[in-house]
């Protein structure tokens, strides 16, 4: 009942006019002390019934001290972890010795699903909340977790189709087995043990999306600032730092890329954590049973087998062994994956949306829009992505092609962006030479 935007509208109408009204009763001292625990107030209120908005709130650099010393008084479940937000994970895996692929803060790709067509987003650091404390905090008590409802569910899988292009299956898919793992982690026994909330894999080539979304749904669950990148394909690469970023936090998003191209033993400690089992973080277990786990293959998923569930009957194993016979990952790895979904090129109407919405996020750097754009540039751009197999350029091509467009438009004080085929060649023939 609290979710509902007029009753919540409506407490805080009446909770204003009633603090306004103590307010005027007292001195200079008593109003302080009065405004101080209205702040609170709100701030607790909002901690338990309105934690989306709160971690929206959160990303204000002056109310996330307000928030933080709120949560640190009263011991209530910051908006990005448990208790009071601790130090970056970035900062804690530094402070021990670390391989070259430390978990880096993730941001959003440049290109996205297709293309990127998640919009463009202010990066985000790779945060660690709630220390021991909250890395062992009961699961069937997840206070972090920021969709909960079939109603927030349906929203945040309204939003992602808006924003990435031909994922529609993926996105159904990967928040209908996270919303049944998360229903069945309420049920189960605090101290058994269990796999990740979520262990997803995408596979495809780049410039198709597969780290945009993956991202997009990381942010959603437990805030931008609890999801971390790590790539297993550079040098020395291990899964040390995530250990150490999830013992700072076991409410976490991990994404990692190139699991199949990591050594043997790195792909055998993945499926450890995958199991239930717990890593070790020097002397210290660490659980990732409240984490969730997307893995990132790029490779070409054109021939790939219709993603489905991992449930007994719908061939599954079928998925697996095309999975493992196309890349190097461990079969049994593969096997302890709650999905699989490859991400392809979408058909040329939906790529020349693609195109469309980058040439709208160009224009809105400047405050313009895009207005009558030369169909013939459209079928240009789409047939290069088709040559391309993917949108990975897209974005530089559409920044270069719109200069011209964009400076012609500034110049002539116009609001909108015309874009002329002949124009838009002539400016790529000009920069490229």
């Amino acid at each position: 009942m609290l979710q509902n935007p007029i009753i919540q509208t409506l407490i805080l109408f009446l909770g204003s006019y009633t603090f306004m009204t103590v307010l005027k009763k007292y001195g200079p001292v008593g109003k302080i002390v009065t405004l101080i625990a209205g702040i609170f107030c709100v701030v607790i209120w909002m901690l338990r019934y309105n934690r989306a908005q709160i971690a929206e709130l959160y990303r204000n650099p002056i109310l996330k001290h307000v928030i933080d010393l709120v949560c640190q008084v009263t011991k209530e479940p910051g908006p990005g972890g448990g208790g009071v937000l601790a130090p970056a994970a970035a900062s804690a895996v530094a402070a021990r010795p670390a391989p070259a692929a430390a978990v880096a803060p993730a941001a959003p790709a440049a290109s996205g699903a297709a293309a990127g067509a998640a919009r463009p987003r202010q990066p985000v650091s790779a945060r660690s909340g709630g220390g021991a404390a909250a890395a062992n905090a009961p699961a069937g008590e997840n206070p972090h977790l920021l969709v909960r409802t079939d109603v927030e569910y349906r929203t945040l899988a309204y939003r992602l189709k808006e924003e990435f292009v031909a994922c529609n299956d993926v996105v159904d898919g990967t928040l209908r087995q996270i919303q049944n793992s998360v229903r069945m982690r309420e049920r189960s026994q605090p101290m058994a043990a269990m796999p990740p909330l979520g262990m997803n894999l995408y596979m495809g080539r780049q410039g198709l999306g597969k780290k945009s979304l993956a991202i997009e749904i990381g942010k959603a669950l437990y805030g931008g600032d609890a999801v971390g990148v790590i790539d297993l394909a550079e040098r020395g690469a291990s899964l040390a730092s995530v250990a150490a970023a999830a013992r700072g936090n076991g409410y976490q998003t991990f994404i990692i890329e190139n699991p199949d191209c990591a050594p043997h033993q790195v792909q055998t400690d993945l499926l450890t954590a995958f199991t239930g089992a717990p890593l070790m973080d020097g002397s210290t277990p660490v659980s990732f049973r409240n984490c969730f786990f997307f893995l990132l293959v790029h490779k070409d998923a054109e021939s790939f087998p219709k993603p489905v569930a991992s449930a007994a009957g719908t061939g599954f194993t079928v998925v697996v062994n095309h999975l493992a016979g196309s890349t190097d990952l461990d079969q049994m790895l593969a096997l302890a994956l709650h999905g699989v979904y490859p991400f392809r090129l979408p058909e040329p109407a939906e790529q020349a949306g693609v195109i469309a919405r980058l040439m709208e996020y160009e224009c809105n750097k400047y405050s313009l829009s895009l207005g009558r754009v030369d169909a013939r540039m459209l079928a240009r751009e789409v047939e290069e992505v088709g040559r391309m197999g993917s949108f990975r350029v897209a974005p530089t091509r559409v920044s270069r092609i719109l200069s011209g467009p964009i400076s012609t438009a500034l110049a002539r004080q116009s609001d909108s962006v015309v874009v002329e085929a002949a124009a838009a060649a002539a400016e790529e023939r000009a920069s490229s030479s």
